[in-house]
């Protein structure tokens, strides 16, 4: 079973989520951890897989919907993905 390597984290609370993008090995992940727990100041952690609706979740945050004022009345509002 393979993970990936860190892409960014999200430091806003006390626990750090890390998001991979390149493949690692679970074992590797923990090897890594634990050899570097006292260094990195880790009291604790855990490993997970996002779910689908961990996805969903942060990608409706990503996107905004236009208050009326923000749009002209003869625009069409669109999603931060592109025009219609």
């Amino acid at each position: 079973m393979n993970f990936a390597t860190p892409l960014t984290s999200d430091s806003s609370n006390p626990e750090n989520q890390v998001i991979f993008e390149d493949a690692i090995s679970l074992s590797r992940i923990f090897e890594l951890l634990e050899a570097n727990k006292a260094r990195l100041g880790l009291i604790n952690y855990s490993i997970s897989q996002t779910t689908l609706e961990q996805i969903f979740i942060d990608l409706a945050k990503l996107q905004r919907e236009p208050n009326v004022s923000e749009t002209d009345n003869n625009e069409i509002p669109t999603s931060n993905y592109g025009r219609l």
